[in-house]
Protein backbone atom coordinates (compact mmCIF):
# COMPACT_ATOMS: atom_id res chain seq x y z
CA UNK A 1 0.00 0.00 0.00
CA UNK A 2 1.33 3.47 -1.16
CA UNK A 3 1.71 6.14 1.13
CA UNK A 4 0.75 9.54 0.47
CA UNK A 5 3.79 11.30 -0.31
CA UNK A 6 4.03 15.04 -1.57
CA UNK A 7 5.68 15.18 -5.19
CA UNK A 8 8.54 17.11 -3.68
CA UNK A 9 8.83 14.97 -1.21
CA UNK A 10 8.49 11.74 -3.84
CA UNK A 11 11.49 13.66 -5.73
CA UNK A 12 13.89 13.79 -2.59
CA UNK A 13 13.37 10.32 -2.09
CA UNK A 14 13.75 9.08 -5.68
CA UNK A 15 17.11 11.26 -6.02
CA UNK A 16 18.74 10.15 -2.97
CA UNK A 17 18.01 6.43 -4.17
CA UNK A 18 19.18 6.82 -7.33
CA UNK A 19 23.10 6.54 -6.67
CA UNK A 20 21.81 3.95 -4.53
CA UNK A 21 20.33 1.77 -7.43
CA UNK A 22 23.18 2.37 -9.53
CA UNK A 23 25.78 0.74 -7.75
CA UNK A 24 24.19 -2.00 -6.83
CA UNK A 25 25.00 -4.97 -9.20
CA UNK A 26 22.65 -7.79 -7.78
CA UNK A 27 19.98 -7.70 -9.99
CA UNK A 28 17.72 -9.20 -7.30
CA UNK A 29 18.57 -6.32 -4.63
CA UNK A 30 17.79 -3.98 -7.55
CA UNK A 31 14.55 -5.92 -7.53
CA UNK A 32 13.77 -5.44 -4.18
CA UNK A 33 14.64 -1.56 -4.09
CA UNK A 34 11.89 -1.13 -6.93
CA UNK A 35 9.52 -2.95 -5.27
CA UNK A 36 10.11 -1.12 -1.72
CA UNK A 37 9.95 2.53 -3.72
CA UNK A 38 7.07 1.92 -5.99
CA UNK A 39 4.88 0.88 -2.58
CA UNK A 40 6.30 4.08 -1.26
CA UNK A 41 5.38 6.30 -3.86
CA UNK A 42 3.06 4.66 -5.97
CA UNK A 43 3.92 3.34 -9.00
CA UNK A 44 2.56 0.87 -10.94
CA UNK A 45 6.21 -0.15 -12.64
CA UNK A 46 9.52 -0.40 -11.80
CA UNK A 47 10.16 1.50 -15.39
CA UNK A 48 8.39 4.12 -14.39
CA UNK A 49 10.37 4.42 -11.48
CA UNK A 50 13.78 3.75 -13.51
CA UNK A 51 13.24 6.53 -16.03
CA UNK A 52 12.78 8.47 -13.01
CA UNK A 53 16.32 8.04 -12.01
CA UNK A 54 17.78 8.54 -15.60
CA UNK A 55 15.97 12.14 -14.78
CA UNK A 56 18.20 12.71 -12.02
CA UNK A 57 21.41 11.55 -13.39
CA UNK A 58 23.55 15.32 -13.44
CA UNK A 59 24.82 15.57 -16.77
CA UNK A 60 28.28 17.48 -17.34
CA UNK A 61 27.56 20.76 -18.79
CA UNK A 62 29.82 21.87 -21.57
CA UNK A 63 31.89 24.30 -21.13
CA UNK A 64 31.41 27.44 -23.53
CA UNK A 65 34.63 27.59 -25.76
CA UNK A 66 36.13 31.20 -27.24
CA UNK A 67 36.94 34.02 -25.11
CA UNK A 68 35.16 35.61 -23.23
CA UNK A 69 33.34 39.00 -24.74
CA UNK A 70 34.95 42.05 -24.29
CA UNK A 71 31.97 44.41 -25.03
CA UNK A 72 28.96 45.35 -22.94
CA UNK A 73 25.94 46.64 -23.45
CA UNK A 74 26.64 50.31 -23.57
CA UNK A 75 29.76 49.59 -25.93
CA UNK A 76 27.65 48.14 -28.00
CA UNK A 77 25.11 50.70 -27.95
CA UNK A 78 27.82 53.26 -28.38
CA UNK A 79 28.99 51.46 -31.52
CA UNK A 80 25.43 50.90 -33.03
CA UNK A 81 25.33 54.84 -32.62
CA UNK A 82 28.56 55.85 -34.18
CA UNK A 83 28.22 53.06 -37.08
CA UNK A 84 25.03 54.57 -37.93
CA UNK A 85 25.75 58.31 -38.17
CA UNK A 86 28.52 57.03 -40.25
CA UNK A 87 26.65 55.65 -42.87
CA UNK A 88 26.70 52.62 -41.52
CA UNK A 89 29.83 51.40 -42.69
CA UNK A 90 31.54 47.64 -42.83
CA UNK A 91 33.72 46.55 -39.62
CA UNK A 92 36.87 47.19 -41.89
CA UNK A 93 36.43 50.69 -42.43
CA UNK A 94 34.39 51.57 -39.22
CA UNK A 95 37.82 50.47 -37.08
CA UNK A 96 39.73 53.21 -38.24
CA UNK A 97 37.09 55.75 -38.04
CA UNK A 98 36.30 54.67 -33.74
CA UNK A 99 39.10 57.23 -32.49
CA UNK A 100 37.95 60.46 -34.12
CA UNK A 101 34.12 59.59 -33.58
CA UNK A 102 34.86 58.59 -29.88
CA UNK A 103 36.78 62.03 -29.57
CA UNK A 104 33.69 64.28 -31.26
CA UNK A 105 31.37 62.27 -28.58
CA UNK A 106 33.61 62.42 -25.77
CA UNK A 107 32.72 66.05 -25.87
CA UNK A 108 29.21 65.85 -25.90
CA UNK A 109 28.69 63.43 -23.21
CA UNK A 110 30.74 61.37 -20.45
CA UNK A 111 32.33 58.22 -21.96
CA UNK A 112 34.40 55.54 -19.43
CA UNK A 113 37.91 55.54 -20.31
CA UNK A 114 37.92 51.42 -19.83
CA UNK A 115 34.95 51.69 -22.30
CA UNK A 116 36.61 53.47 -24.93
CA UNK A 117 39.75 51.22 -24.77
CA UNK A 118 37.24 48.50 -25.01
CA UNK A 119 36.14 49.63 -28.00
CA UNK A 120 39.27 50.25 -29.57
CA UNK A 121 40.60 47.57 -28.88
CA UNK A 122 37.86 44.91 -31.13
CA UNK A 123 38.77 44.15 -34.58
CA UNK A 124 37.00 44.40 -37.70
CA UNK A 125 35.50 41.17 -37.49
CA UNK A 126 34.11 41.95 -33.77
CA UNK A 127 32.37 44.86 -34.95
CA UNK A 128 30.93 43.06 -38.16
CA UNK A 129 29.23 40.52 -35.39
CA UNK A 130 28.04 42.98 -33.16
CA UNK A 131 26.42 45.15 -36.01
CA UNK A 132 24.96 41.80 -37.54
CA UNK A 133 21.36 42.32 -35.81
CA UNK A 134 21.42 45.56 -37.45
CA UNK A 135 22.17 44.77 -41.01
CA UNK A 136 19.07 43.40 -42.97
CA UNK A 137 20.15 40.01 -44.04
CA UNK A 138 17.57 39.79 -46.83
CA UNK A 139 17.50 43.45 -49.01
CA UNK A 140 15.21 42.45 -51.65
CA UNK A 141 12.76 41.28 -48.86
CA UNK A 142 13.46 44.76 -46.88
CA UNK A 143 13.03 46.80 -50.23
CA UNK A 144 9.69 45.41 -50.99
CA UNK A 145 8.21 45.55 -47.77
CA UNK A 146 9.31 49.40 -48.00
CA UNK A 147 8.38 50.06 -51.35
CA UNK A 148 4.66 48.58 -49.84
CA UNK A 149 4.82 50.33 -47.11
CA UNK A 150 4.96 53.78 -49.21
CA UNK A 151 2.64 53.13 -51.83
CA UNK A 152 -0.14 52.87 -49.16
CA UNK A 153 1.25 55.99 -47.13
CA UNK A 154 1.60 58.18 -50.52
CA UNK A 155 -1.26 59.57 -52.65
CA UNK A 156 -1.59 59.13 -56.31
CA UNK A 157 -0.20 62.57 -57.98
CA UNK A 158 -3.16 63.72 -60.49
CA UNK A 159 -0.98 65.08 -63.40
CA UNK A 160 -3.68 67.58 -64.52
CA UNK A 161 -3.26 69.75 -61.26
CA UNK A 162 -2.05 73.08 -61.93
CA UNK A 163 1.25 73.55 -59.90
CA UNK A 164 2.52 77.67 -59.60
CA UNK A 165 4.80 77.34 -56.71
CA UNK A 166 8.31 75.79 -56.28
CA UNK A 167 8.49 73.04 -54.34
CA UNK A 168 6.85 70.08 -55.49
CA UNK A 169 9.60 67.31 -56.00
CA UNK A 170 10.05 64.34 -57.90
CA UNK A 171 12.61 62.11 -56.89
CA UNK A 172 14.83 58.73 -57.90
CA UNK A 173 17.66 56.78 -57.47
CA UNK A 174 19.71 54.80 -59.71
CA UNK A 175 21.65 52.09 -57.87
CA UNK A 176 25.88 51.54 -59.21
CA UNK A 177 25.85 47.68 -57.63
CA UNK A 178 26.16 45.40 -60.64
CA UNK A 179 24.66 42.42 -60.32
CA UNK A 180 23.83 42.41 -57.01
CA UNK A 181 21.91 44.77 -54.52
CA UNK A 182 24.12 43.24 -51.08
CA UNK A 183 26.33 45.73 -48.87
CA UNK A 184 26.59 48.75 -49.29
CA UNK A 185 27.62 51.03 -52.85
CA UNK A 186 27.14 54.77 -54.17
CA UNK A 187 23.62 55.44 -55.72
CA UNK A 188 22.76 58.46 -57.79
CA UNK A 189 19.80 60.83 -55.76
CA UNK A 190 18.42 62.91 -58.84
CA UNK A 191 15.54 65.77 -57.60
CA UNK A 192 13.65 67.40 -59.91
CA UNK A 193 11.38 70.40 -59.39
CA UNK A 194 7.81 69.92 -60.85
CA UNK A 195 7.27 73.61 -61.72
CA UNK A 196 11.04 74.60 -63.01
CA UNK A 197 12.19 71.13 -63.92
CA UNK A 198 15.28 71.74 -61.78
CA UNK A 199 17.27 69.14 -61.61
CA UNK A 200 19.91 68.15 -59.01
CA UNK A 201 22.10 64.94 -58.46
CA UNK A 202 23.94 63.78 -55.41
CA UNK A 203 26.28 60.81 -54.31
CA UNK A 204 24.82 59.14 -51.54
CA UNK A 205 26.49 55.72 -49.99
CA UNK A 206 22.92 54.23 -49.36
CA UNK A 207 19.26 54.77 -48.75
CA UNK A 208 19.08 55.07 -45.32
CA UNK A 209 16.74 57.80 -44.47
CA UNK A 210 19.74 59.79 -42.71
CA UNK A 211 21.58 59.88 -45.75
CA UNK A 212 19.14 60.30 -47.98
Amino acid sequence: MSLKMSKQATIELLNSNAAKYRKTHSRKAKGGLLKQLMELTGYKSPKSIIRCFSRTRRRKRMEKRGRLPKLQSCDIALIKSIWLKSDQPCGKRLHPMLPTWLQAYSKRQEIDEVSQRRILSVSPATLDRVLRDCKVDDLHKANKQTISALKQSIPIIDTSRKIDVTGHLYADTVAHCGDSIRGNFVWTLTVTDDLTLWTLNRAIWNKCQDTT
